[in-house]
């Protein structure tokens, strides 16, 4: 679903395997908007895993856990669902 048009943006966007600080794709991340973060992915990838914490989300991160293209499609996901309420028909 491309739904937002910055959904090419994020999966573009600059997201360093296992580097936290200055990741840009880890700065946006929208636990402020919700309780949680969830990253769907492939069971032979771990299966999806909600997140409670930003610190749950680095520690995933650094140790490999958490792959890039999970994050940002996870970030996709979260982003569309915030603008959702603003979009017009």
């Amino acid at each position: 679903n491309n739904e937002l048009g910055g959904n090419a943006k994020i999966k573009k966007a600059y997201c360093p395997p296992k580097i936290v600080n200055g990741n840009p794709c880890l700065e946006y991340i929208v636990l402020p908007w919700f309780d949680e973060f969830a990253v769907e992915r492939k069971e032979q990838h771990g299966g999806n895993k909600t997140f409670r914490s930003f610190e749950e989300i680095v520690a995933d991160y650094e140790s490999g856990e958490l792959h890039p293209g999970d994050l940002k499609k996870g970030l996709t996901n979260a982003l569309n669902k915030i603008l959702q309420p603003v979009r017009f028909v």
